[in-house]
């Protein structure tokens, strides 16, 4: 059996341009919680300020607004104004009493009895999100005491104590610094939600907690293993790819310094048996590229591809499979598993 591929021969970001033209586009990529703070509306789209009885408890959405600690943006409807979310605005670091608020800043400063100071992000569609965060301690006197932590679905998925300030003591200096950071991938229904949450901490007093957050969603691809590789071949695999930073295809036990290809095609994994246990798992039908490769002196092949941060990519669905020249194999080649990627 002689196969014909439809193959063209181009560069990856080349290859994702040209798969951008033909996806179906979601309006969204990276949602940055600073970046995006309100001061006038909340909900604010995939954001929501507000407030919870504990970490794991239920989010009671803020429906005031406050002058926090002076000309400080804030969200608040409890006296005398915790626990509170809020920016500042201002291009410049702005002081209140102790707590050395950074420019152009979000915060969190928990209640008076531990309530939880809650940013919220809603997922507008399903699909897999990079949640990264990071947290530091504000206030130089006291000094910060809080509990911060990451949530998803009610559930903790990241937990820290911040004991101290985090950056030069008093008002003119510029810089930020983190303490604690995360970063985790979740797969998330419509509707579904992450939190970055701060409470009152070990002391179990609010004062002086004022907690610097920062956090940024972005929904990244979802690789898909499908079926099994033919003549003894290994798995094709691939981390989830995010959008704007490299990732990899790799291939291992496969022959030896031996010519081989990458194959692409747009749209979701096929299924075309040509043999015994040997399954084609590309869309023949639809475009397809040919990436060439030669695998090495172990049998293996791997490289990093760049993913363009392009929000037009989202929701593109493409199959991917190698090939290896192997004239021990029946039919002259092995296939890998397939691939199938959602951007």
């Amino acid at each position: 059996m002689k196969l014909r591929f439809r193959t063209t021969l181009f560069s990856i970001p080349a290859t994702l341009v040209v798969i951008a033209t033909l996806a179906h586009v979601l309006p969204a990529q990276t949602w940055d919680a600073t970046a995006e703070f309100s001061s006038t509306k909340n909900p604010n789209g995939v954001w929501s300020y507000g407030w919870s009885l504990n970490r794991g408890a239920p989010i009671n959405v803020f429906a005031n607004r406050a002058a926090h600690c002076g000309s400080l943006q804030a969200w608040s409807n409890q006296f005398p104004q915790y626990p509170t979310v809020g920016k500042n605005e201002a291009a410049t670091t702005y002081c209140c009493t102790s707590a050395r608020m950074a420019a152009q800043r979000m915060f969190l400063h928990p209640g008076q009895a531990g309530e939880n100071a809650v940013l919220r992000f809603t997922a507008p569609a399903d699909g897999s999100y990079l949640v990264e965060a990071a947290f530091g301690g504000l206030d130089f006197s006291w000094p910060t005491n809080s509990d911060v932590s990451v949530v998803v679905q009610g559930q903790a998925v990241f937990s820290a104590e911040l004991n101290g300030y985090d950056g030069p003591a008093g008002c003119t200096a510029t810089d930020v610094r983190f303490a604690k950071t995360y970063r985790g991938v979740f797969t998330l229904t419509t509707g579904q939600a992450i939190e970055c949450k701060a409470g009152f901490g070990q002391n179990q007093r609010y004062n002086g907690d004022s907690t610097l957050v920062d956090c940024k969603i972005t929904r990244v691809a979802v690789s898909k293993i499908v079926g099994t590789p033919c003549a003894g071949m290994t798995t094709l695999s691939s981390p989830a790819p995010v959008m704007g930073k490299a990732f990899s295809f790799s291939l291992a036990a496969a022959p030896k310094v031996a010519p081989s290809a990458l194959l692409l095609s747009l749209g979701a994994a096929t299924s075309l048996s040509i043999g015994p246990n040997c399954t084609i798992y590309l869309d023949l039908t639809a475009t397809t590229f040919s990436f060439p490769f030669a695998t090495n002196s172990f049998g293996q092949w791997a490289t990093p591809f760049p993913l363009p941060n392009d929000k037009a990519l989202h929701g593109t669905v493409f199959t991917t499979q190698a090939l290896v020249l192997d004239a021990a194999a029946p039919l002259g080649l092995q296939l890998s598993n397939g691939l199938e990627l959602t951007l």
